[in-house]
């Protein structure tokens, strides 16, 4: 299946994080004030550091959890190259993309494989020198946060997200399911939210 361009897309941390901030102090009480976030998304609200006055709580979803003065860069190249990025690719735009096989073989080898090839074709890619992006103060430090380990993923190792979540001291719960487990197991991720959206309305 073709990959479908969806146009230009800003290549620069400072644009997304700003719009992640927008976002931040858009959000109204209660549950709403919950940043739901998965994968890349992890480093982009991780990355609002203090900067969180609206927010309540922080849930990630096999999400990149990432300490002061860490980079995605850094924390890929400790080990062996994940099955789902094996092939990832770098086009002249500066955005980074997976290949077919890899997405629907590995990235979500348990989504239904007609929906895993539309989801391929859809892809929303990350800029490569966001590998390289170094974390300041990470939101995580000052709010409550939970945690759904995938323990199939093979785009982000599950023992990478269970340092993760015990660095954080996150309520976390694991889930036999790929990188993508909002598409394959989202009654358990619907689960978390709720269990940490009750916590910080009791809380506050």
């Amino acid at each position: 299946m073709r990959r479908i361009d969806l146009g230009n897309r800003p290549s620069t941390r400072s644009f997304t994080h700003s719009r992640s901030r927008h976002a931040a102090r858009a959000l109204t009480w209660p549950s709403s004030r919950l940043a739901k976030v998965h994968s890349y998304g992890g480093q982009v609200m991780t990355a609002l550091g203090a900067d969180t006055a609206n927010v309540a709580g922080l849930v990630y979803v096999a999400a990149f959890a990432l300490d002061e003065g860490e980079s995605l860069g850094t924390l890929l190249s400790q080990g062996p190259v994940a099955p789902a990025l094996e092939h990832m690719t770098t086009d002249a735009q500066g955005f980074a993309w997976l290949a077919e096989e890899d997405f629907v073989n590995h990235f979500e080898d348990d989504v239904d494989r007609a929906k895993a090839r539309v989801m391929y074709a859809v892809q929303q890619p990350i800029a490569a020198s966001a590998f390289n992006d170094v974390m300041g103060q990470p939101a995580w430090k000052s709010l409550p946060t939970w945690f759904l380990i995938a323990k199939d993923d093979e785009a982000l190792p599950p023992d990478a997200q269970r340092q993760f979540a015990a660095r954080m001291g996150a309520t976390a719960v694991e889930v036999p399911a790929s990188h993508v487990a909002m598409v394959s197991h989202p009654a358990d991720v619907v689960d978390l939210i709720e269990t940490a959206a009750q916590t910080v309305t009791t809380d506050n």
